[in-house]
């Protein structure tokens, strides 16, 4: 495999760390003064740089090792994780800051840059599509679950990539697509005094997945790269 297409993947790797650090730090201190902000968001552009190359090689390479099979996984988690990160970010900035806007306007700029990647997805054979379905659901869910006001924003844009490569859904993936639609309208989120237990639990579950993933690609790759 390209070097460029391990680095990216070890980077997203490093990246979803430090961005369940962040959300787990606001999830437990909503209140602090001070938002554990390790990633500027106005990095949105070079991260979204970094799933199109995975996204791109992923299609590329067509090769079955558990890196390569881990890698589309690890796009779509930085994803979730950027979405709800810049969503937070925006949340301990209420307006008139400049950070809100800031932030607000990197996660709109990151989906514009990643969507191109996903519609090639879907478009090269059936079971891609499948698979890039179901990651998207995933998303789907996830800011549902976390009362992501993004969902609202966004899902007149991720709706029809679902069809894109067929007209209709499997019935299990129609029906989870159907409690998303069926959803009521998020709360506005606000900074809150005691501990988000929302957010931590979709986080929780979030690191063990993750953490399941590292331990089966572990021995195809090392966390840093040289």
């Amino acid at each position: 495999m390209p070097k460029e297409f391990i680095d990216c993947i070890s980077h997203i790797r490093l990246l979803s760390w430090l961005l369940l650090g962040s959300l787990s730090h606001h999830a437990v201190c909503p209140s602090a003064d001070l938002m554990c902000q390790p990633i500027p968001v106005d990095t949105a552009p070079h991260i979204a740089d970094h799933v199109l190359v995975i996204l791109t090689g992923f299609v590329e390479q067509l090769k079955t090792s558990v890196l390569h099979m881990s890698s589309l996984f690890h796009a779509f988690m930085i994803m979730q994780l950027w979405t709800m990160y810049c969503e937070q970010v925006a949340a301990a900035n209420p307006p008139p800051c400049e950070t809100y806007n800031t932030a607000n306007a990197a996660i709109l700029e990151f989906w514009g840059r990643v969507t191109p990647g996903i519609l090639q997805l879907l478009s090269h054979s059936k079971v891609l599509a499948e698979m890039v379905n179901l990651h998207l659901l995933s998303l789907l869910e996830a800011l549902q679950e976390c009362n992501s006001s993004v969902l609202c924003r966004l899902y007149p844009l991720w709706s029809p990539i679902l069809y894109c490569y067929s007209p209709k859904l499997a019935g299990g993936m129609q029906l989870r697509l159907q409690n998303c639609q069926n959803c009521p309208p998020p709360e506005i989120i606000t900074r809150e005094t005691g501990v988000n237990s929302t957010l931590l639990r979709w986080l929780q579950r979030l690191q063990f997945k993750i953490g399941q993933i590292e331990i089966q690609s572990s021995t195809a790759t090392q966390f840093f790269t040289v």
